[in-house]
């Protein structure tokens, strides 16, 4: 009798150990991938760095084109309003979609945005040390709210990322700053803040999308009093306007950045690297 109640009582725990794993509070019960769209291929890199083999992730921009401003096409848009996350960077990149996905994650949540001279937010928070690890903090916080089964792998990922940063952070926190570099937008304003190098654009001497002669002339005035003065062009871009500054205080283009994308078969965090390289050299 006693071993028919030991037997009973072991079979009836390894039920209810059973039911346990069954019934665990997890929002993807059936372990399929989360599928995911993004605004641009940099939170694509960013979210696949996080999530890996459990996501399934597309992005409603190709690289090279303009992330500012977009129309998502119907499969796009389709794609978007079934995915079970959308993700986009905010600070006023993206343009406003009228279909409305099941649920969206701003990127840069919690980060204290750099202000144009108009008054509107910088998106370029992504081209930073601090808004590269609030993007990977915010994107893993949202994974484990909806894949809490898989917890364990998204935050060593995320920790993984966060110590390659670190390191990078750190390698040039240590190093000369004392230089200007002059790019066609403010693309790197919130790295420049970090990093305390002077950060100069064209952007600034514009007037009605057109230079301004007079602007012009003071903006070369003003370069020629700074001692190490680096001219940054876009990847992929050419742009007369740094060429011009270039004649006009007797420098060449030095290097172009990734501004809006990754360089080919890289991710962000080898962009952001070569980013780096580029402005340090």
């Amino acid at each position: 009798m006693k071993k028919k109640i030991v037997t009973t009582l072991a079979f009836t725990l390894i039920i209810v150990a059973s039911l346990l794993v069954i019934f665990a509070p997890s929002k993807n019960k059936n372990n399929s991938k989360i599928s995911i769209v993004t605004s641009n291929v940099i939170l694509k890199s960013m979210v696949n760095s996080i999530g890996g083999k459990y996501v399934q992730v597309s992005s409603l921009t190709t690289n090279g084109s303009e992330i500012h401003d977009f129309n998502p096409t119907p499969s796009q848009i389709k794609k978007l309003t079934q995915a079970d996350l959308y993700i986009k960077n905010g600070l006023g990149l993206e343009p406003k979609l009228n279909d409305k996905p099941k649920k969206t994650l701003v990127a840069s949540e919690g980060i204290l945005s750099v202000k144009f001279k108009d008054g509107n937010k910088n998106p370029h928070a992504y081209l930073s040390f601090l808004g590269i690890s609030t993007y990977l903090k915010n994107i893993t916080s949202e994974l484990i709210e909806i894949d809490t089964s898989h917890k364990s792998f998204y935050e060593a990922n995320l920790k993984n990322q966060l110590i390659e940063l670190q390191k990078l952070e750190k390698k040039y926190l240590s190093k000369d700053h004392d230089f200007t570099i002059v790019t066609d937008e403010d693309a790197f304003a919130y790295l420049a803040k970090e990093l305390k190098f002077d950060n100069q654009f064209v952007e600034q001497i514009l007037s009605n999308q057109s230079v301004s002669p007079k602007k012009m002339a003071d903006f070369i005035n003003q370069l020629k009093k700074e001692k190490n003065v680096k001219l940054l062009s876009s990847a992929n871009e050419s742009s007369k306007t740094l060429q011009t500054i270039g004649d006009g205080i007797d420098k060449k283009i030095s290097g172009s950045v990734f501004v809006d994308g990754l360089d080919n078969k890289k991710d962000y965090l080898q962009t952001f690297k070569e980013n780096l390289e580029v402005i340090y050299e």
